[in-house]
């Protein structure tokens, strides 16, 4: 079953061997001490042995899978509100993970369910059929 850990920095090395971390560009930061997202996330998967999802505000993210590294721009267009944004992030990649789904595929699927969060007032649903319909229109 896959372990995908949103933690802060302190806790990260209670979660070494994880199936994957989802630190922030900020929390990468602290706890590399290190500048370049690249670096940060290369020496987050050495000092863990984990896989690695960056998120850097409405830049988008950057997945270090094994020994790829994939970016993935901002799908956002309209920025309405940032709550919740992370916390969509990991609940998608986890479910799409559970769900035998590729590294690369689920931090796709959560990139664009984060651009959906935060396109909507705090607290709204997103609903599968507002996703699928992203997921879609991303695909052509």
């Amino acid at each position: 079953k896959p372990i995908v850990v949103d933690t802060k920095p302190q806790h990260f090395a209670y979660f070494r061997y994880a199936t994957l971390l989802t630190p922030n560009y900020k929390e990468a930061k602290e706890f590399t001490k290190l500048e370049d997202l690249e670096k940060m996330g290369k020496k987050i998967q050495e000092r863990l042995h984990c896989n690695v999802l960056i998120t850097k505000d409405m830049t988008g993210m950057i997945l270090f899978y094994y020994d790829s590294i994939t970016y993935f721009s901002a799908k956002a267009k309209n920025i309405s509100n940032t709550a919740g944004a992370g916390d969509a992030v990991v609940a998608a990649v986890a479910l799409s993970l559970a769900s035998k789904s590729s590294f690369k595929d689920a931090a796709e699927i959560a990139n664009n369910l984060a651009a959906i969060v935060v396109e909507k007032p705090p607290m709204a649903k997103v609903t599968r059929r507002e996703l699928t319909r992203r997921l879609l229109i991303e695909k052509r």
